[in-house]
């Protein structure tokens, strides 16, 4: 490495630690006028000086510290860790701004790793854009904004800096004078994309909003700064479907999909640290592989390429299938919510189902476990626990039905073997099982859903439907096999989900009757004398015992109830 290239990385640290960021052509010719003009770093520690003196004055000297850690290692310290490495670095003589930046900048072993990797990232980014003629194309808020994103991802590990490294070049890839280019959710046309500034989830006074081209792509202004960039409708190219689904991104992302939804998401809502930490929470609970960077990948684009290699376009395949169950999860619970809940919206629904979602990996990741998306015992614990959050009501019956349905879409989204069967299994679960699930939403009643799109009514609509685009102008590719190909992956999936619900305890739903049993209720009103009727419906054969019947206040002690069918049982209470 030559003296001014290793001048340049030890500048680009510092500027790291500081600010988060990284210092662009212009800046880091100043920076080393600076230096040459005091024959040293006099000048520059000056300028340190000043800014972390006001930065401290501005958010105090402990949120300053604690700053420049996750800037430059990704680490997050409490109030009481910070306080202890402030009083111990005054004791050994580092007492200013400048001291501390050199410092902490020739740490040693994980810390010292990962902002050498994030500092060599740094000007690896300034390489490129030099190599391409781009230099002039780094300026603005917005572009600062998204290369601080892109160094937050970044850790220790050599792979690490490897995903680091292609999210700069995608990048500057989509880099020109006026803005960075993106795709939504490969891909929508005509879909509406705006920066969520103020983070309320809708469009505001003086917050930049566009539309999508035919192609899916849309343009960020480079001058534009915010933390959340959200899309909503528009018609997906791969179903020809409408979108009716929520997905954000963080600026930095060249994409806005499911996997940058749950980065941020998770970052915002505060259920891990960091966006390193996001990255390899999904990673790890989701079992995507390590060499990707979740910010900018575009696998479809990988699947239509003449040069990718076989292996390659198998990894390919497999995040595009986490992708598509990750936002059939997000889209349907997020619209059941929206729609069973009043005073909900799909921006908040779709938000509060991120952050949730988001918990579940990251507390899968703190086990050492992963998260099976298409496991209905699983998914019914998240829909539970997004309908908790926003307060919207269901039985224990009807989380279980949906999270039947739920599962049964990702489990035809697992079995896919070819890029068109996975989009066939889209289609249909963010089609017309989507529909099903807002009008069981609405009515307040699921079965219509699990009748029409579980098991083999749901392998039959998915093998039907016609798909259209791999990715803008190319036609998703058909085989002479195709129907009878999905077919059987339709009825492992069937097979698969029946032997899921048969492995499962019964669970009933209650109805009520006063009469006799001619007509049955959710509730009923009862009076003395009066003979109340309770019927237990399973949702599948009770084969082990009989199920007994107790009701709380001393009113009636466990007792068997009386057999109607394999599914039904009674018992008669006289009040």
């Amino acid at each position: 490495m030559s003296a001014q290239t290793e001048q340049n990385l030890v500048l680009q640290k510092l500027y790291i630690l500081a600010t988060g960021s990284a210092a662009n052509h212009a800046e880091l010719a100043q920076y080393n006028g600076m230096v040459a003009s005091s024959n040293g770093f006099a000048t520059i520690d000056g300028a340190i000086d000043a800014y972390i003196s006001k930065m401290a004055k501005d958010i105090g000297l402990i949120a300053t510290v604690q700053l420049i850690a996750e800037n430059g290692f990704g680490v997050a310290l409490t109030d009481t860790q910070t306080q202890n490495i402030i009083t111990s670095y005054r004791a050994a003589g580092i007492n200013t701004g400048s001291k501390l930046l050199h410092h902490v900048s020739k740490l040693q072993g994980e810390y010292g790793a990962t902002l050498d990797n994030r500092g060599h990232a740094a000007s690896g980014f300034l390489d490129v854009l030099s190599d391409n003629g781009k230099n002039v194309k780094f300026q603005g808020e917005g572009v600062t904004s998204a290369v601080h994103t892109l160094l937050q991802q970044i850790g220790s590990s050599p792979t690490s800096f490897a995903n680091g490294a292609s999210g700069f070049a995608a990048l500057s890839a989509n880099l020109s004078l006026t803005g960075i280019t993106g795709t939504a959710n490969h891909y929508l046309a005509g879909a509406t994309v705006f920066a969520d500034t103020n983070r309320d989830g809708t469009i505001s006074v003086g917050e930049w909003t566009g539309v999508t081209t035919a192609a899916g792509t849309y343009e960020i202004p480079g001058s534009t700064t915010a933390d959340k960039v959200i899309v909503y409708g528009g018609t997906d190219l791969q179903t020809g479907n409408a979108f009716r689904g929520l997905l954000s991104s963080s600026t930095g992302a060249t994409a806005i999909n499911a996997f940058t939804t749950l980065v941020e998401a998770m970052v915002v809502g505060n259920v891990v640290n960091t966006g390193f930490d996001a990255d390899a929470a999904m990673k790890s609970t989701l079992k995507l592989p390590a060499v990707i960077n979740l910010l900018s990948n575009n696998s479809q684009a990988v699947l239509a390429s003449s040069t990718a290699t076989a292996n390659e376009k198998v990894v390919a395949l497999r995040v595009v299938t986490i992708e598509q169950e990750l936002s059939n999860v997000l889209t349907q619970l997020a619209a059941v919510i929206d729609n069973a809940n009043p005073t909900a919206t799909l921006q908040s629904a779709s938000a509060t189902v991120a952050v949730v979602v988001g918990k579940a990996l990251a507390t899968a990741a703190l086990a050492g476990s992963t998260v099976n998306l298409a496991s209905a015992t699983e998914l019914a614990v998240i829909i539970q626990a997004a309908f908790t959050a926003t307060g919207t009501v269901a039985t224990t019956g009807q989380v279980m039905q949906l999270a039947q349905v739920m599962a049964a879409s990702n489990v035809a989204a697992e079995a896919a073997t070819t890029i068109t069967m996975l989009a066939q299994a889209a289609d249909v679960a963010q089609g017309a099982t989507l529909d099903a699930l807002i009008a069981g939403a609405l009515g307040g009643n699921y079965d219509a859903a699990v009748t029409g799109f579980t098991g083999t009514a749901l392998a039959t609509a998915n093998y039907v439907v016609t798909v259209g685009s791999l990715i803008p102008g190319v036609l998703l590719p058909a085989t002479v096999s195709q129907v009878a190909v999905a077919k059987a992956a339709a009825d492992a999936a069937a097979a698969a989900a029946a032997a899921q619900l048969a492995a499962a305890a019964p669970t009933a739903v209650l109805g009520y009757s006063t009469d006799g049993g001619v007509t049955s209720t959710s509730t009923a009103t009862v009076r003395d004398a009066n003979t109340l009727q309770i019927v237990a419906t399973f949702n599948k054969p009770v084969t082990d015992g009989t199920p007994t019947i107790a009701i709380s206040n001393g009113v009636l002690t466990v007792t068997a109830m009386t057999k109607i069918d394999s599914t039904h049982y009674s018992y008669a209470l006289n009040v």
